[in-house]
């Protein structure tokens, strides 16, 4: 690119030789590139180079596993990261069976109510002996990737990915798949996911020192003293630090079903954030306006506004140590009152709705995978509130003239 007219008459000539390099000033003098885009919310930056490491059996399959359902549905991850640009994903596991990533996926599936037809687009491989240091893998990969044109290609674990031979802790031999990698995502213009294990020491990648000199964005995966709970550190290289986080293993085995959410507190963090950050940009929205640039459980979001603004005449926002419920019931009770109580919400598993409704187990389950659930710590059975049953039966009931097609 040409410098601008008042820049060239100061910009010293250059010998042909330097050609490849490029002159400040005419960078600066571009439109500005505006934000660092995301492919996930925080967690992803779009096109980047990004690592899932963690220690074995730490369910860095399922974190993967979810951010890839999320990327092509649309869904938030783990319930709260937006996918600004949702579209088609490649997944590559060379440690589980098609047997076993069925069960995985439809799990996944019943548990977020996603319908079969909205896997259209979600192309995977199983235990196929891809190695990316193979030429022949490598043509398949980018071609592949050129039919298709995902929005992120992910691979489950690198270490089963490279020629039996290749010393992961030598950074020459590892040389060649981390570059592929790079060529991959250059040529697809994805995000290109890999998943790899950590060393016995510490939370460092295992191998060569490259693997963490080499990503973008990095979500670190550790356990945590609650069994159902996985912590997450997310990083980038090029971008603002979010926060850690854990989220939750849901698992019913009635449904065979499984959700991934934010654990409470740290799903009300971010909400707080979040509408801190809109109230900052726009300090005359309505709670309304709030929650739908927010989203989220209305009564909750609407509780979170009044608390942030409460803060506001000191320039403080405090951190809630109470669940959204009590927020909400602080909210009703305004500033001035005693102690309030309120009844605990009644909750419903599977087999009560059937009872109470007079429905068939599998309309039951239906109803509960169109509703938020709550699940406990070691606890395996998936509920309901009463109150979103009655709200989504008078949301669906319809005068004769009113049937939606």
């Amino acid at each position: 690119m040409s410098l601008p007219d008042d820049v060239i008459e100061f910009a010293p000539e250059l010998p042909s030789v330097v050609g490849w390099l490029e002159d400040a000033a005419s960078l600066l003098a571009e439109p500005d590139p505006g934000p660092t885009p995301y492919l996930v919310e925080s967690l992803i930056v779009d096109q980047a180079i990004a690592m899932i490491p963690g220690p074995a059996k730490a369910r860095k399959t399922w974190t993967a596993l979810e951010l890839a359902v999320s990327i092509h549905t649309g869904r938030p991850a783990f319930g709260e990261f937006a996918i600004p640009q949702p579209g088609p994903v490649i997944v590559v596991l060379e440690e589980s069976g098609r047997a076993a990533f069925h069960r995985r996926l439809s799990a996944l599936a019943r548990g977020n109510a996603i319908e079969t037809p909205e896997f259209v687009g979600f192309h995977f491989a199983t235990n196929r002996g891809v190695r990316l240091d193979d030429h022949g893998w490598q043509e398949k990969l980018l071609k592949a990737a050129a039919a298709i044109e995902p929005r992120a290609i992910f691979l489950d674990p690198l270490v089963r990915m490279k020629g039996a031979g290749r010393d992961e802790n030598a950074e020459k031999e590892m040389g060649p798949v981390l570059e592929f990698m790079r060529e991959l995502r250059e040529q697809s213009g994805a995000a290109v996911v890999f998943v790899h294990h950590t060393g016995h020491i510490g939370n460092h990648a295992r191998g060569t020192s490259d693997f963490e000199g080499y990503w973008e964005s990095r979500l670190g995966i550790a356990p945590t003293k609650t069994p159902a709970t996985t912590s997450v550190t997310p990083q980038h290289r090029e971008a603002e630090q979010p926060d850690p986080f854990k989220w939750r293993f849901g698992w019913d085995s009635v449904t065979r079903s499984v959700r991934l959410t934010l654990d409470a507190e740290d799903a009300e963090a971010l909400k707080r954030k979040k509408v801190r950050a809109y109230l900052e940009a726009h300090p005359d929205a309505s709670a309304n306006e709030v929650h739908r640039e927010v989203g989220g459980r209305r009564t909750d979001i609407l509780a979170l506004v009044s608390d942030v603004r409460e803060g506001g005449s000191r320039g403080v926002f405090p951190q809630c140590r109470f669940g959204a419920s009590r927020l909400a019931r602080r909210a009703r009770a305004g500033r001035g009152g005693g102690r309030v109580t309120e009844r605990l919400p009644e909750l419903l598993d599977a087999k009560r709705l059937q009872a109470e409704l007079g429905i068939t187990r599998a309309v039951a389950e239906k109803v509960m995978r169109q509703l938020p659930v709550v699940t406990f710590p070691d606890v395996r059975k998936v509920y309901v509130r009463r109150s979103d049953v009655a709200r989504l039966i008078e949301e669906r009931t319809f005068g004769k003239d009113q049937v939606p097609a």
